[in-house]
Formats: C-alpha cells, structure tokens, sequence
C-alpha cells in the first residue's frame, strides 16, 4: 500500500491488513494527519462492533462507508448508522450482597 492507493487497492483482499499498512504508508510519508483524519471513530465511540478504528459488523474501518467514501471519498460510518449498538456496562456485584437476597 502507498499513501496514494485507491479505496479498491485497499479493499482488495485482505481488507484490515491493507488498512494497517495503508496507515503505515501515511505515517511513514509525514501524512500522520491524514491517516488521524480516516481513523477518526468519535461517530462510532462506545458502540460493540469497534474494534480500534474497525468496524467488526461491516468489516471496514469506522470512517469508510461503503456508498460515500467508495464514490465520493466522502468520510461516514462503516455500517451507516444502522448496526451502531451501545455496549452495556457491566454491573459487578459482590458475592455478599447478593447471597443475602
């Protein structure tokens, strides 16, 4: 991957390894804020299917929606919104004080 690949180089087989080295190659041509800018997940923060700056339900990065980004290069959500589900905090409750129920 170059820091010039197109969305197809990119997506072409192996899609989160191309993603990594894609953010590599910006990273190693001084482009930091370009790959600070594609990676950018505020949209999907807190959702279950993040994992970095990855989206596990579309299997694409957060930021490249599949229909904005492909056509127009236009920043969006990998699931469109649509998949975004928030994940439950967890309540820990001590052995105690739920065996005195």
């Amino acid at each position: 991957m170059t820091l010039h690949s197109t969305w197809a180089d990119i997506f072409s087989g192996e899609k989160r390894q191309n993603w990594e080295a894609w953010k590599k190659a910006c990273a190693d041509a001084g482009e930091k804020e370009v790959a600070d800018y594609w990676t950018d997940c505020a949209e999907c923060s807190g959702c279950v299917h993040i994992d970095g700056d990855w989206c596990t339900f579309a299997n694409l990065p957060c930021t490249v929606n599949p229909v904005l980004t492909v056509k127009a290069n236009i920043i969006g959500m990998a699931c469109c919104g649509s998949a975004y589900t928030p994940a439950q905090l967890e309540l820990a409750f001590e052995e105690d004080i739920c065996s005195s129920w």
